[in-house]
């Protein structure tokens, strides 16, 4: 290759390499050895880079994920056992749990995977376990205008 003598090029070669050394990472240092500037934000470490979000699942089956969790929050209406207290409220205490932990997982999957119109139906999913359980604890929280119990009292 042949050299050019820096005499020749003049200033404004030296002031593009100044620019140019400006745009490089930080902690690297340029073509003739000399440390790239530091600005103030600068640590010393490299610079903090972001991993593409990539889904766990292809997006066939996340949209079946909340199509089941869709399918699960809307049964919770019909819910066959006695659940105003003692064990029948436990287990549909649990089961609302469960609601709300397949809404929330749902909507990170929605979110990795870019799935917009199944990131609303999981958000759905969610709220709508948020409104069984507050329907579930606000009367025996003294908030509603009838009262329930935790316990039975047989």
């Amino acid at each position: 290759m042949w050299a050019v003598p820096s005499n020749i090029l003049g200033k404004s070669s030296r002031s593009v390499d100044d620019l140019i050394n400006e745009l490089k990472p930080l902690g690297r240092s340029n073509a003739a050895g000399r440390p790239a500037p530091a600005n103030r934000f600068s640590s010393g470490k490299r610079p903090f880079r972001m991993r593409p979000l990539r889904p766990d699942m292809g997006p066939w089956a996340i949209r079946g994920c909340v199509t089941l969790g869709a399918v699960f929050g809307v049964a919770m209406n019909n819910w066959p056992y006695d659940n105003r207290c003692g064990w029948g409220l436990f287990f549909y205490s649990l089961a609302l749990t469960l609601l709300l932990l397949a809404g929330t997982w749902c909507l990170r999957l929605t979110w990795k995977g870019r799935l917009g119109f199944a990131h609303i139906v999981a958000l759905a999913t969610l709220l709508w376990g948020t409104a069984l359980t507050a329907h579930l604890i606000a009367p025996r929280v003294g908030y509603a205008a009838r009262a329930a119990t935790w316990y039975c009292v047989n």
